[in-house]
């Protein structure tokens, strides 16, 4: 401390051990929460020492004395493209860049990669797709992915309402629940899994039920909160108007809080509907005909007085 930091008077001298214990911090890849821990209890090993007793050293404090007095030099390091994206040109042209910037390779403590197209650690190696679990786990994704994916579409589409979300979204948890029932995950990942040791088929077996039922958790916990709603307006997307009841009409209301609505007009409109339509029905005729006669000559049409 004594050749980093010339100490004056006391202040200098706190101030000295504050950054020789960042200093000592960055130097052997302590965290700043483990730095401020050790700063308590050197505080509380020798309360005798003012400077050991006045020293404060949080995240925050250790943060800014890394960055803004130790580490005088920032700026912004600029990287080219690597066209080939291979691992050996990535590495070089890395270590290309550094160098020119007067950065020593040796001094980086961490590395961050994205997309890294190479055997990078034991749980993201691109050996992991050549193996049987990979291959396993990949045909699984395959079949759950295109379950979401095509419920995913039919919400997307211009003309989907309110309406049709508890049939798109009941129909995937249905799916979804039908695979945990049945153990099956898909054809390929059947076959795969008779291959494997028990043990390990036993293993990817457990994984592939705990997505789904995450994936069928994570579903219910949004849908649910407006299920009453979506259960309420369920019934118009039926074509048959013969299995409509009223009493789907009054709790349509009552979900959607339309006021000024007389139910006892509503019940006389419904059941001057429900009558027409079955007029129609047993006209046999196409709706396109009557929708052209209906409005001239429905006094007139023998149809209608029947």
């Amino acid at each position: 401390m004594d050749e980093l930091i010339i100490p004056v008077g006391e202040l200098d001298k706190v101030s000295a051990a504050g950054t020789v214990f960042v200093y000592h911090g960055v130097k052997h890849s302590h965290s700043y929460v483990s730095q401020a821990c050790t700063v308590n209890i050197v505080k509380k090993i020798f309360p005798d020492c003012t400077s050991g007793h006045n020293i404060s050293c949080g995240k925050t404090k250790s943060h800014e004395i890394c960055c803004n007095v130790l580490g005088v030099k920032r700026g912004l390091i600029g990287f080219i493209e690597q066209a080939t994206e291979t691992a050996i040109g990535i590495k070089n042209m890395l270590k290309g860049v550094l160098t020119e910037n007067d950065v020593d390779l040796k001094k980086i403590v961490s590395l961050g990669a994205n997309n890294t197209n190479m055997n990078y650690g034991c749980n993201h190696s691109v050996y992991f797709f050549q193996s049987h679990d990979g291959q396993c786990v990949l045909y699984f994704l395959q079949n759950i992915l295109f379950d979401l994916q095509r419920s995913n579409l039919q919400l997307q589409r211009t003309n989907t309402t309110i309406v049709d979300l508890l049939r798109i979204i009941g129909s995937l948890v249905t799916s979804l629940q039908r695979r945990i029932d049945t153990n099956y995950f898909g054809f390929k990942s059947k076959q795969i899994l008779n291959e494997l040791p028990k043990e390990k088929k036993d293993a990817l077996s457990k994984s592939f039920l705990t997505y789904i039922q995450r994936i069928i958790q994570y579903i219910t916990n949004y849908f649910d909160q407006n299920r009453e709603l979506y259960e309420a307006v369920s019934f118009l997307s039926k074509t048959d108007i013969d299995n409509i009841e009223f009493d789907c009409l009054i709790n349509c209301i009552f979900a959607l809080i339309v006021d000024g609505v007389e139910l006892d007009l509503l019940f006389i409109d419904y059941n001057e509907i429900l009558s027409t339509f079955k007029i129609i029905k047993r006209s046999g005729r196409s709706l396109r005909d009557l929708t052209l006669v209906l409005p001239s000559g429905v006094k007139n049409d023998p149809t209608v007085e029947n």
